[in-house]
């Protein structure tokens, strides 16, 4: 199909481009939201405490309450969001952020390291949801 092709194209691309800094920059900023609610895990964590570490409630959590909003009205992803890009953030850069965030807090995914192709893969699913207009994706409902 030629549509899911340029999708996969721009994604793609666009995801790329962010290699490296930034992603040290998001995970820095993602245990610096966290404020200690979890213990903190890195490359150097070992398969077997990692796979524990996922598995608990308290990243369980985490993963699916991600745009959950706080007494503050701000959700992780929000703070994560205008901790990296400022609050002039686009859609694009907080889909760029949920990707990475999730991709550390997958309890299905394996790895803590930035996977581009998890990335690339949850890009193309905020693609599709965005334009089959599903309201799901949200920084904070003051925002968009």
């Amino acid at each position: 199909n030629i549509l899911w092709r340029r999708i996969e194209e721009k994604v793609g691309s666009y995801c790329c481009s962010y290699r490296g800094s930034l992603f040290g920059t998001i995970r820095r900023h993602t245990w610096s939201c966290l404020k200690g609610q979890l213990d903190k895990v890195d490359t150097s964590t070992s398969q077997t405490e990692l796979a524990i570490w996922k598995s608990s409630d308290k990243v369980r959590w985490w993963y699916k309450n991600l745009e959950t909003s706080d007494e503050d009205n701000e959700s992780l992803l929000y703070q994560i969001v205008t901790k990296v890009f400022g609050k002039s953030a686009t859609k694009n850069n907080t889909f760029v952020i949920k990707a990475c965030v999730q991709n550390m807090l997958d309890p299905e995914h394996p790895k803590i390291e930035m996977d581009e192709d998890y990335i690339i893969s949850k890009l193309i699913k905020y693609a599709d949801d965005e334009s089959n207009n599903n309201d799901s994706i949200s920084v904070s409902s003051d925002d968009y």
